[in-house]
């Protein structure tokens, strides 16, 4: 199931919340749903691109779908970061660089893969704030507001502070399972950068939050 375009809704009349598949349609705003008398059928093997070993499409399995709309991802977010998918390994490879790669396994086993030396990949271009998170979902959600960077895992690397200079704010943003570890951090990254380097800490991490909550956050803190 592929997206194809984002349509008006003929039930709840929104401008732009259907979304049209290539085995049917959905409505984000209402619910609405309908299937395609004929599906189109999408060579995969077309569409693919290798990387490190992957063979990447941009069709996504319906588990992916449903656990990428699950954190509110809509589906202009998922074409426009590159939200592939791996049909020889059920990964959702969350981003891939030609030297990284990182996903959501639904196969069997461990649930989070990756492999290769990760980059410093920038979400959103607010200018005024940059906020570092665990993962990457997290990180397309806190770019609706400002600009965001995921740690892949579980502290900025050294060499990136150099490339974050000339922001307003700078955070670490985790859940309080990262609490004591990012409050070293950004101790340590103010005492490095000469810039003070924020911490916010909430219960979850940015990624379980509705818009609503996430805009509260970086707003009060």
């Amino acid at each position: 199931m592929s997206l194809i375009q984002m349509l008006p809704c003929p039930q709840c009349h929104s401008r732009d919340n259907l979304a049209e598949y290539t085995d049917g349609f959905h409505c984000f705003g209402c619910g609405y749903r309908k299937s395609k008398r004929v599906l189109s059928q999408f060579n995969a093997v077309r569409d693919a691109k290798v990387c490190n070993g992957l063979s990447l499409t941009k069709e996504l399995s319906r588990d992916a779908l449903t656990w990428l709309t699950g954190y509110s991802l809509t589906p202009l977010e998922m074409a426009q970061f590159r939200m592939s998918y791996d049909n020889g390994t059920n990964y959702l490879v969350l981003l891939h660089t030609p030297d990284y790669w990182c996903a959501r396994n639904f196969g069997k086993g461990v649930k989070y893969m990756s492999s290769g030396t990760k980059p410093m990949v920038k979400y959103g271009n607010n200018p005024d704030m940059l906020v570092f998170c665990e993962d990457v979902i997290s990180a397309i959600k806190l770019a609706r507001y400002v600009t965001a960077i995921p740690m892949l895992g579980a502290s900025v690397l050294p060499a990136w502070w150099e490339s974050v200079r000339g922001y307003k704010r700078i955070a670490i943003y985790g859940d309080r399972d990262m609490a004591t570890r990012n409050i070293i951090a950004s101790r340590r990254a103010t005492e490095l950068t000469g810039n003070k380097v924020e911490c916010i800490i909430t219960e979850r991490d940015p990624k379980d939050y509705s818009n609503k909550d996430l805009e509260k956050v970086l707003i009060i803190n």
